[in-house]
This record gives C-alpha cells, sequence and structure tokens, in this order.
C-alpha cells in the first residue's frame, strides 16, 4: 500500500494524505493548472525521487527494495526501444528491469492496439507510445504504473478490453483530466479515481461511492465550485462529498443531488438530462 502523508505538490497546493491500493486499478487524473507537476508526482510515486513524506508498507517509498521488486513504471515520455520484436523486448526488460514479461501477450495487445501503424523508422510516433506504454505493461507480471500524456486513448474500446480482460496485478494509469474521460466505459474499468484539482485532491472508489450531482441551467456556477468540481461541462458538476459543509452552503443557491458516482456519470455524460 502507498501511502502520501500530509503531501503537496509544491508551496501552492494544499497538503493532502491518501492512502493508493497499488493492487488495484487506479485512475489519478491532473488538472490542467497542475500539468506540469504530473512529471514530479511521478518520480515521487515510482520511489526515483526522494519524498519523506510518501511511504510503502510504513517504509520510506524512495529507493525501496521491496517496492521495486513489487512494481513497474512507465512513462511515454520515454522511448524504451527501438523495436516492436516481442523477444527483443522482453530479453531487455528481463535484463535490464528483472522483469517477467510474456511476449506472446505483448504480441497480441500490439496487434489489437494498432501499434504497428504508428512505428516509423524505428520509433513510435503520435499516442503510439502511450498506446505502447499500456500493452506492455499489461504483459509484465508486476504491478505497474504508466504515465501516459494523450489521455483520449483511454476512450479506445481496444485498450479498455486490455484493461478489463486483466486481473492479474494492479494498474494504476496517471495522465491529464479532461471531461472526454467521464464516462461509464472509462470509469467502470478502474477501481479507485484521483483527481487533482487546484483546491484539493479527491478520492473515490467508482463502484461504491456517492458523490454530489448538480445540473441547473438557469444559474450560472460561481468559479469556487467549479474550481471545486471533480468535473465539470455545460451546465453540469459532479462533487466530492469529502467536504460536508458543502451541500449545505451550495444547497441555498443550486438543486443538489446525491447519487451514485456512476449514476452521476451517466447523466454527465449525456448532452440533455
Amino acid at each position: 500500500m502507498i501511502e502520501l502523508n500530509k503531501y503537496n505538490l509544491n508551496q501552492y497546493s494544499a497538503f493532502f494524505s491518501h492512502f493508493i491500493d497499488e493492487t488495484k486499478k487506479n485512475l489519478i487524473l491532473f488538472c490542467e493548472e497542475l500539468s506540469g507537476k504530473i512529471d514530479y508526482f511521478c518520480k515521487h510515486i515510482s520511489g526515483i525521487n526522494k519524498a519523506d513524506n510518501v511511504f510503502y508498507n510504513g517504509e520510506i517509498l524512495f529507493d525501496n527494495k521491496n517496492y521495486f521488486d513489487a512494481r513497474i513504471f512507465l512513462d511515454s515520455n520515454k522511448r524504451y526501444f527501438k523495436t516492436l520484436d516481442e523477444k527483443i523486448i522482453q530479453n531487455k526488460i528481463l535484463n535490464d528491469y528483472g522483469k517477467a514479461l510474456d511476449s506472446e501477450v505483448l504480441k497480441n495487445n500490439i496487434h489489437d492496439l494498432g501499434i504497428y501503424s504508428y512505428f516509423k523508422r524505428n520509433k513510435l510516433l503520435d499516442k503510439g507510445n502511450d498506446l505502447f506504454c499500456i500493452a506492455l505493461s499489461l504483459a509484465i507480471f508486476q504491478n505497474r504504473i504508466v504515465r501516459i500524456n494523450n489521455e483520449d486513448i483511454l476512450n479506445d474500446k481496444n485498450v479498455l478490453e486490455l484493461i478489463n480482460s486483466d486481473s492479474s496485478f494492479g494498474l494504476t494509469v496517471i495522465t491529464n483530466k479532461s471531461d472526454g474521460l467521464f464516462n461509464k466505459n472509462v470509469m467502470s474499468s478502474f477501481d479507485n479515481l484521483f483527481v487533482f484539482t487546484r483546491e484539493e485532491v479527491y478520492k473515490l472508489d467508482i463502484k461504491n461511492d456517492t458523490i454530489y450531482y448538480l445540473s441547473q441551467k438557469e444559474k450560472e456556477y460561481n468559479e469556487q465550485i467549479i474550481n471545486e468540481a471533480i468535473c465539470s461541462k455545460n451546465n453540469k458538476l459532479i462533487l466530492a462529498k469529502s467536504n460536508k459543509s458543502l451541500k449545505e452552503e451550495y444547497n441555498r443557491y443550486y438543486k443538489i443531488k446525491e447519487l451514485s458516482f456512476l449514476e452521476a456519470i451517466e447523466k454527465f455524460d449525456k448532452e440533455d438530462n
């Protein structure tokens, strides 16, 4: 279990504490204003850079052999290979990282995600490297942490099929927050959602938590409530229940419904309510 204890991204953001179960499927999203801090966060959660308030099973996570033995971290900003030959990749993963990889699974994943079409002159182009990092991670027998830049690939039905069909180890995907990800297909493929907003970091158990849902065409929302929202689109907002005073305060001005998160996501994703 990864513990963030009174952690913050920089001097301007609030401190927060959360547990991340790396054996589950986690989706970690950063709002646009904090997108420049994803690399900073990834280096801490992967154990590459030291942070005195990030722990693994009660011990400092940085340079923790037990943690390194139990996880693989892939960053789509890096180009790991100049080939898509699954046997060459298998040998390099074993020799460089000491990780077991199923070459047949990797070959199938590369085919299913159409990654060959992005491979030109010994290099993966555009979103090809994001797809490759997903394909590679799901062929490795470890808990996986994957950073991707093109969050839209999570709306690819083939990507979601691979994520849903894999239950052997955990998968934590870290990327940018966009309204397009807040649909039932994407959200129901994960167990937990973490959203970094300007005001707070929210954690949701996707299949079990309830939230506050607002949909009001006749009134404009103030800037504060928009900043506190997990997601917002047109006249629709989804708010976490962690701040209990929210409901009392905003009920004076807005009609608030309490719904399961997935029920709210279905409403949020529709053009009309």
